[in-house]
């Protein structure tokens, strides 16, 4: 019986001794919970966007305004200025002949044959100053004022008018003398007076009522002129112009022949070269 038990202690000592039967090592102890929140709350910035703050559209890109285009200036004003240039006063004065037909301003009067007055050919003299500017050497605009004096047929008549004033010189591009021929046109308007010539003077005088008041008037005139007689920044040369002048109880055409003389404030200084041009 011994000898039986023997051998099967032996068997049961190596069998305890083999590693299946070994004790097992004790697994590593997983991380606390309180060390993996701050990792948590590393992995993100502090100046994160949340879901509902972010917008939920990009902006629209507004596109800036585009700047306007450079305002290109006229030839006529980068051209030099070889004749006329700058502010500009012109004074025309001239005599002439004309025919002169008017009514006083009487309603009661006015228009009836008896007192019609009719000056026949009737002389005298007219002026305008006017001021104004050259924009070109061939185009001048301006404004003033215009008056005139006549004798005919036993009348006295003068008056004055408001005009614009333009002149425009069309032949300029020949060159030469044709630089310097110029035509004017003058619109307006004004008051015109006829007065008996022997009338008396003073209180006497006075009581004589006019035998023509044209009232608001109108008058258009045009003007043939030559602007080439230059000394320094004066242009001068002759004229001959039409002026006609009416209302509802005044007509009054004249012709004039005269002289013309004009300052241009900003002319070039005349020169042979540009003379012969």
């Amino acid at each position: 019986m011994a000898k039986m038990i023997r051998p099967a202690a032996a068997l049961l000592a190596l069998t305890l001794a083999s590693p299946a039967f070994a004790e097992p090592e004790p697994a590593p102890a997983a991380p606390a919970k309180e060390d993996a929140a701050p990792a948590k709350q590393d992995a993100t910035p502090a100046n994160d966007i949340t879901a509902k703050d972010a917008p939920t559209e990009a902006p629209e890109l507004v596109p800036e305004p585009a700047s306007p285009p450079a305002e290109e200036t006229p030839a006529w004003e980068k051209a030099p200025a070889e004749r006329r240039a700058g502010f500009t006063v012109g004074l025309l004065i001239g005599g002439g002949i004309g025919s002169v037909t008017g009514f006083p301003a009487d309603i009661e009067k006015r228009n009836k044959d008896e007192f019609r007055t009719e000056m026949g050919a009737t002389l005298g003299g007219g002026a305008t100053l006017f001021l104004g500017g050259a924009l070109t050497d061939w185009l001048v605009f301006g404004a003033g004022i215009g008056g005139g004096a006549y004798t005919g047929g036993g009348t006295n008549l003068t008056g004055f008018t408001f005009v614009f004033h333009t002149e425009v010189f069309p032949l300029y591009w020949l060159g030469g003398t044709f630089r310097d021929l110029g035509i004017a046109f003058d619109t307006g308007a004004g008051s015109f007076t006829g007065e008996v010539a022997d009338k008396p003077a003073g209180p006497e005088g006075d009581l004589i009522a006019p035998v023509i008041e044209s009232g608001a008037a109108s008058r258009v005139g045009t003007t043939l002129f030559y602007d080439g007689l230059r000394v320094s920044k004066l242009s001068a040369g002759p004229f001959v112009s039409f002026d006609y002048t009416w209302s509802s109880t005044l007509t009054q055409p004249i012709f004039l022949v005269g002289w013309r003389t004009a300052l241009y404030a900003k002319a070039p200084k005349p020169s042979a070269k540009s003379a012969r041009r």
